[in-house]
């Protein structure tokens, strides 16, 4: 695993902190481009390495049935990739033609679909004022559009082998909450894996550096639960109390304080929330 530390140039005025994007890179692009036009010094450290499309079976299974579902829930970009680029024929088309919704939680992955020539108005996504940007959200926004005997696929990503098939039980990273509010409304749900989250390995000298920012006044950008446990396994006696944490949920601020971090401070996952964010952790 590669660290790319981009250096701003020099600006008068108090030095910004150093910030670390942990996302993956294909997902943290936008952010770290975002950064350091403000002037921030940005670290890509990924904590999540993805594998694409990891059971290519399951996923044609699922794409040959998806005209019969009502609706298609994409738990990230990642997801909206390996089901997608996996399937053939392609799929795209078939969203408008069977008037399929295709379900997102975030900015990120609505982009995902819309760059793969899924139209937005097939996405069903929160609400802008929404509080998060998570499943409860999505479910307040779209949920009731479902009749009783619709059929809802949730393509997900999973953290081990053996990967979760089609019509198996629903094994595999994501939230199982929007699945039970589906079946509560008489609906059925199916599961399918379109992405393995891999934990990351670092070197001893990556090791050193991790260390280093931990305790130097350096911001992590945390944007998932798996990401913070991939760090404390990197690095179990890591103390992070002096480290501060920019995260995207309550969720992973239970997690980040649980880790150690102290100083946490949460906002949604997208950019002009985190540069507003990241002043009150100067």
């Amino acid at each position: 695993m590669n660290l790319t530390i981009d250096n701003p140039e020099t600006r008068l005025g108090p030095r910004l902190p150093k910030v670390i994007v942990t996302r993956a890179p294909d997902e943290s692009k936008s952010w770290s481009v975002g950064l350091l036009a403000a002037g921030y010094e940005v670290v890509s450290l990924p904590l999540i390495h993805i594998q694409l499309a990891p059971d290519p079976v399951a996923i044609e299974a699922a794409a040959q049935q998806l005209s019969t579902y009502r609706a298609v829930m994409f738990v990230s970009a990642h997801a909206a990739a390996g089901f997608l680029y996996g399937a053939v024929p392609a799929l795209e088309p078939v969203f408008q033609a069977r008037q399929i919704r295709a379900w997102v939680t975030g900015p990120g992955t609505r982009q995902a679909l819309m760059a793969m020539g899924i139209d937005a108005t097939c996405i069903d996504a929160p609400a802008h004022d929404a509080p998060q940007l998570d499943s409860e959200s999505l479910w307040q926004s779209a949920g009731h559009h479902l009749v009783a005997g619709d059929r809802v696929l949730i393509v997900r990503g999973t953290d081990e082998a053996p990967y979760a098939s089609f019509a198996g039980p629903a094994v595999g990273m994501g939230r199982n909450w929007l699945a039970e509010r589906i079946r509560q409304a008489g609906c059925e749900v199916d599961f399918v894996v379109a992405y393995a989250r891999l934990k990351p390995r670092f070197t001893p000298d990556q090791v050193r550096q991790v260390q280093q920012w931990a305790g130097d006044g350096t911001v992590w950008v945390l944007s998932s639960t798996q990401a913070v446990m991939n760090l404390q396994a990197a690095l179990p006696d890591q103390v992070w109390s002096y480290a501060k944490a920019l995260v995207t949920h309550p969720r992973i601020e239970d997690a980040a304080r649980q880790a150690g971090f102290v100083r946490v401070v949460q906002c949604k996952p997208v950019l002009e929330e985190l540069l507003s964010s990241l002043q009150s952790l100067h």
